[in-house]
């Protein structure tokens, strides 16, 4: 039960309800939707101390959720995830400054010098980082820029293999 005790301890500024996934996405990855304490003692008991993520579930009514592409210091690109019917879309987008200026501060505080930054925007008002990635998928750079990046990566590495030989 220590365990149990510890994500307890951890999740105390996280209201209910949350969601609890493994650490490291994999292939038919389980996603638990917890209501409350008890719940939450009935999911970990079986799964025991693995690494986990909790995170708060925010109803898409209450949010707008935005990709931040950081390169260097400035954001060079915002696209937000738009929901319909259950299927999520991508759109470019003027993102509003507070997630600008979260996400700036989040690629600054690892040091990351090229982020893709996740950010939830909770009742128009309070960004919310909820994923970090500093290699972000090359499909979603490929959206947010509208450069077809794989080609330009495929040319480099075709020169560099050739100049081996």
């Amino acid at each position: 039960m220590q365990g149990i005790q510890e994500v307890k301890a951890m999740m105390q500024d996280i209201l209910y309800p949350v969601i609890i996934k493994n650490r490291y996405p994999q292939v038919q990855e389980k996603m638990y939707f917890v209501r409350d304490e008890k719940e939450l003692i009935k999911t970990l008991s079986p799964i025991g101390m693995q690494p986990l993520i909790v995170q708060a579930y925010v109803p898409p009514e209450n949010r707008q959720m935005f990709k931040v592409l950081v390169i260097g210091k400035k954001v060079q690109a915002g696209i937000e995830v738009v929901t319909i019917n259950q299927q999520d879309y991508l759109k470019q987008a003027k993102l509003p400054p507070s997630v600008a200026k979260v996400a700036l501060k989040t690629a600054k505080t690892i040091g990351a010098t090229y982020a893709l930054i996740s950010v939830f925007f909770l009742n128009n008002k309070n960004p919310y980082v909820y994923s970090v990635k500093t290699n972000p998928n090359i499909v979603e750079l490929q959206l947010v820029t509208g450069i077809y990046l794989s080609w330009y990566l495929a040319r480099h590495i075709h020169h560099q293999v050739k100049s081996l030989k």
